[in-house]
């Protein structure tokens, strides 16, 4: 029997392909935000942070977070008291290490400009930088160019950077003419780790292993371990860390690595290259160097959370 109901216009029909599509195009948004929220989710929990850098990677990983030496998951210490210990070779008012001619810390080269370099341990950018760079701050500083300043902060709070805080503190008290090395050999194994996207290299015994490598004594290897197990230096961390958050909003920059000369950021895009460090301090000092960046400039940092 036919049916008594009016047959749908052309312009009905095509409102009500429309409006389905509409519907279709919404449920389809929906899905693509709850995925989204899913994977930020799963990011927080111990998964992997995508910041780009070295192997686009930055973990904070359950088994970064409690383990033993070893990198067995373990219950944490709440007995354990906060470390109250600032290395006696570094400045007592940032936390900085500083650095002359004789590549002995606590040095300066009289009357030189000063180059800044402000850091995080677990900083992919930091190793990068680190890796590109680290001679020709070694060549910079010997040759009497610039007084060399470290600035180590943990604006990423993870476990790496409290550990290799500890371990520098002990060589800074007992083997600092080491300590150069073993900061540059931190960078290194977590740049292994970054490329190997391995986050078993990051924990406690990487420590040790880092350490190890660097040549330090079996005494000095010793107090590390001690110390990172006690986190004996957690005074330098915060001292050093309330001086980031100071001077970077004195000068412009909350992200690491930030690198001022004389005082200026530089901005990170004119290092680059291999030299182009050296290349900006001989600039710089010859009077036809590249200008220093404004705050809103240096990419390639990784910022603060």
């Amino acid at each position: 029997m036919a049916s008594n109901d009016p047959r749908p216009t052309k312009a009905e029909r095509r409102e009500a392909a429309r409006a389905k599509a509409q519907a279709l195009r919404e449920e389809q948004a929906r899905k693509a935000h709850r995925a989204t929220i899913t994977r930020r989710a799963a990011i927080g929990v111990g998964g992997v942070a995508v910041v780009g850098g070295i192997g686009g990677l930055i973990w904070k990983s359950k088994s970064t977070e409690g383990d033993d030496e070893n990198g067995q998951e373990k219950a944490p210490d709440l007995n354990t008291e906060k470390g109250s210990l600032v290395p006696s070779s570094v400045d007592p008012e940032s936390g900085a290490l500083t650095y002359g001619s004789d590549l002995k810390v606590g040095t300066s080269n009289e009357g030189a400009p000063v180059l800044d370099i402000y850091f995080d341990y677990s900083c992919p950018h930091c190793a990068e930088f680190e890796a590109l760079h680290s001679a020709e701050m070694k060549s910079l500083v010997t040759d009497g160019k610039v007084t060399l300043v470290l600035h180590p902060a943990h604006v990423l709070k993870l476990k790496w950077t409290i550990w290799a805080y500890n371990a520098m503190g002990v060589v800074l008290d007992k083997e600092p003419d080491k300590a150069l090395d073993l900061h540059t050999a931190l960078f290194s194994r977590f740049e292994q780790a970054a490329a190997k996207r391995d986050v078993t290299l990051l924990q406690k015994k990487g420590i040790w292993e880092t350490a190890s490598g660097a040549g330090l004594s079996s005494d000095t290897q010793d107090a590390i371990k001690e110390a990172v197990k006690s986190s004996k230096y957690d005074k330098w961390i915060d001292l050093s860390n309330q001086a980031f958050q100071t001077n970077g909003k004195e000068k412009g920059f909350s992200g690491t690595p930030a690198v001022l000369y004389n005082g200026q950021l530089v901005d990170l895009q004119q290092l680059q290259a291999e030299n182009s460090l050296a290349d900006y301090v001989s600039g710089q000092q010859g009077g036809a160097g590249a200008p220093a960046a404004s705050p809103s400039e240096a990419p390639a940092t990784t910022p603060a959370p």
